[in-house]
């Protein structure tokens, strides 16, 4: 609701003010969070981590940097760099198990995907209605809402 929206909002801002005044981060954040301690620091993360929201506010900020109260659809955020490392390319030998993995599986995904169109376009779709359903399996003395099992 927008009443408690606003409040939750006005609450952060009295947060973040605490924190720009020097309080830690840790402890302000343990005792205001709603998430669980393992869960606040988020430790390293890279570009495709974390939700797009957090991610450009986060590689917008400079080492010991507060943020201002941001939303998303978790609620709203506060972050604090405590580090920043370069990002370094890795040798392939070191990545082509992965890469190969990855690539294996987006060349399954894209069959799949093709074999579900094709199945798509030679579909036929029929609409029954619910009491034909019924009638129809009124009529061979099945009960219609329970499922059937024959053997031989």
């Amino acid at each position: 609701q927008a009443e408690d929206r606003e409040g939750l909002f006005k609450e952060c801002c009295r947060v973040r003010d605490r924190l720009v005044q020097g309080e830690d981060f840790a402890e302000v954040a343990q005792s205001f969070s709603d998430k669980p301690a393992e869960e606040i620091d988020l430790g390293f993360f890279k570009r495709g981590d974390l939700m797009d929201e957090f991610e450009y506010v986060a590689f917008s900020m400079q080492k010991g940097e507060i943020s201002p109260v941001f939303s998303s659809y978790h609620g709203f955020h506060i972050a604090k760099v405590e580090e920043i490392e370069a990002s370094v390319v890795r040798p392939f030998e070191e990545v082509r198990e992965e890469v190969s993995k990855d690539w294996w599986q987006e060349a399954r995904d894209e069959s799949l995907k093709k074999v579900i169109q094709e199945l798509k376009a030679q579909a036929v779709i029929e609409e029954i209605e619910e009491a034909e359903k019924v009638a129809s399996a009124g009529s061979s003395g099945e009960d219609p809402t329970e499922p059937s099992a024959h053997g031989h």
